[in-house]
């Protein structure tokens, strides 16, 4: 037999006099770690040292090493000669030996040493200004629910924290130091099958080493990845073979944010890590980052700036003293400093 339709006991009249009952704790909102503006070497710009007037640069200065000569690099013993060069071109190309060959006195050959050059390198960027503001009402003010200025003022941090971040990924896309998985060579050419793995990683990174690169956190350098190259990588025999003997919990917490440490690398997940559409696939960027390989300025009188205004201070703009606002301005700069210490490794993902 079928059950009765519930009877309900409040009248229309009854309704109008009850009220909603609203929780006053805000439900958490949606938002990401910082990650690709945690790993850049940060430069101070002190008070009163703003660009030049009509110019906008800043400056760094990367110091190039001094080459030797490829002939030394592949041959078992030292080039006989010792300072033996007559000419700088001589000296430069290493075509007449400008090391000292083990146990030889540099006097013994007779010739003159003569200077090395060296190279530094300077690095331009500009910082530009960004912002975003809120305009709240005097009613709003009055009779909110909640602390909404607070509210607003939390908001927008987060608002600046993510700009900043999406300013330093941008910076990383498409420099000159791209490596595509498996036969890839190019974006358009990478293929469904053209996963990130132990191959791909153990490659960037003899890369890096090779590059002289130094390490940026706790001996590793840094990966920072999608969640679907994350998810990709947890389902990978190699690292799953490295969680599970290795001892890690990852692949019962789901954890990974700089625990792992896999191949020389610690791994990073941010869900706006770089992806672009390929001609065969969806192609996601895994970051690979040593030191000093990209930097951020920041100007100790032109850095974040929280700015509110209350009602009435607006004067003529606002004439019947109805709004307020809250924002924030601050000057964002990322730059690349060293593109052979960072690794664009461009790939598809399997899930």
């Amino acid at each position: 037999m079928a059950l009765d339709t519930p009877q309900l006991t409040s009248s229309t009249e009854e309704l109008k006099m009850m009220r909603d009952t609203w929780d006053r704790n805000l439900l958490d909102r949606a938002k990401y770690e910082l990650i690709h503006a945690l790993f850049g070497s940060t430069a101070y710009v002190p008070a009163n040292s703003d660009a030049p007037s009509g110019g906008s640069a800043y400056k760094w200065f990367r110091p190039e090493p001094i080459t030797i000569a490829p002939a030394q690099l592949t041959s078992s013993t030292l080039i006989q000669a010792a300072y033996s060069a007559n000419t700088q071109a001589q000296h430069d190309t290493g075509s007449a030996g400008y090391m000292l060959t083990q146990g030889n006195d540099p006097t013994a050959s007779g010739g003159e040493p003569v200077a090395k050059t060296f190279t530094i390198t300077t690095v331009v960027g500009t910082p530009e200004e960004y912002g975003a503001y809120y305009v709240g009402s005097k009613r709003l003010k009055r009779s909110g629910f909640f602390n909404t200025r607070s509210l607003v003022t939390e908001l927008l941090g987060q608002n600046m924290g993510e700009v900043a971040d999406l300013i330093a990924r941008n910076q990383l896309v498409g420099g000159s130091n791209i490596q595509y998985a498996g036969t890839a060579t190019s974006t358009a050419t990478v293929a469904p099958d053209h996963l990130l793995n132990f191959t791909e990683i153990i490659e960037a990174s003899k890369t890096l080493q090779n590059n002289k690169s130094k390490p940026l956190r706790n001996s590793h350098n840094v990966a920072i990845i999608t969640p679907e190259t994350w998810a990709t990588l947890m389902l990978d025999r190699q690292f799953q073979e490295h969680v599970i003997y290795g001892g890690k919990d990852t692949m019962f917490s789901g954890g990974m944010k700089g625990r792992i440490e896999w191949a020389g690398l610690e791994f990073y997940v941010t869900p706006v890590g770089f992806r672009q559409a390929g001609a065969l696939t969806t192609v996601h960027s895994t970051f690979i980052v040593a030191a000093d390989s990209y930097g951020q300025l920041k100007l100790r009188d032109m850095g974040a700036t929280n700015i509110f205004h209350d009602v009435g201070s607006a004067g003529t703009l606002d004439p019947m003293n109805q709004r307020w606002t809250q924002g924030w301005t601050a000057n964002l700069l990322t730059k690349i400093l060293n593109n052979n210490w960072f690794i664009e490794l461009q790939h598809a993902v399997a899930a």
